[in-house]
């Protein structure tokens, strides 16, 4: 999948859990990665990263990165 002149697509995921028992949900929590190097080292945010060529969709991109940076497998 290829951008226009120019520009990048890029991706951020950001994954969620509910903790709490029974129907009601108590809290939900974010899961984020820390960055270890580069621009903007020590921040944390979610996970992603641009869109390759390869990727057949952004959808797939996204699964790609997150597979990558955190080891989760992602099933749409």
């Amino acid at each position: 999948m290829s951008a226009p002149t120019g520009k990048r697509l890029l991706t951020l995921v950001f994954v969620f859990r509910e903790v709490g028992g029974g129907p009601a949900c108590t809290r939900r929590e974010v899961l984020l990665g820390k960055k270890l190097r580069g621009w903007r080292e020590g921040i944390w945010n979610g996970f992603g990263g641009k869109v390759e060529a390869s990727d057949p969709s952004v959808l797939a991109a996204m699964q790609r990165e997150l597979s990558e940076e955190a080891g989760i497998v992602a099933v749409a």
